[in-house]
């Protein structure tokens, strides 16, 4: 599995999906990040991670999004300060 570096963290690339977890967007819902959590949407996530995708997908992709296509930072500067970006 790939990985990258996240601040002073080496992460793999797939992660849980937890930002509702955290204050980043707003208050967060104990009911929402329970969601998140419970097994049946874990198991989907491990199972997404072993998905394999084809070369033909990923030059799609590729030509869907060339590399530059996008800009600018993913949060505003104070929240990618807070996950050490």
């Amino acid at each position: 599995m790939k990985r990258r570096k996240l601040g002073s963290l080496e992460v793999s690339c797939i992660g849980l999906g937890c930002m509702s977890m955290t204050p980043i967007y707003g208050d967060p819902d104990p009911n929402e990040a329970i969601a998140t959590i419970h097994r049946k949407w874990l198991e989907q996530n491990v199972k997404a991670a072993a998905l394999a995708v084809s070369p033909a997908t990923l030059a799609a992709l590729d030509r869907a999004f060339p590399k530059g296509a996008a800009a600018g930072t993913r949060y505003p500067e104070p929240q990618m300060k807070r996950v050490g970006v």
